[in-house]
């Protein structure tokens, strides 16, 4: 995954990459990752905080 995410950063040029946040299914198993990447420092504060949300309410 920290490959990919430089490749967005690096490659692609998205400033900021937020951390994925891993969705599961009704059986806890990851079905995929949610990214976020964007240019725009505002729309990263943003994101950053809904899934830090998320990730304190599903564990």
């Amino acid at each position: 995954m920290g490959a990919y995410m430089r490749r967005l950063h690096e490659v692609a040029g998205f400033e900021y990459v937020a951390e994925p946040l891993p969705m599961r299914n009704s059986t806890n198993a990851i079905i995929y990752y949610l990214l976020f990447a964007s240019p725009n420092k505002t729309g990263h504060h943003i994101v950053t905080d809904i899934i830090s949300k998320y990730r304190t309410r599903g564990q």
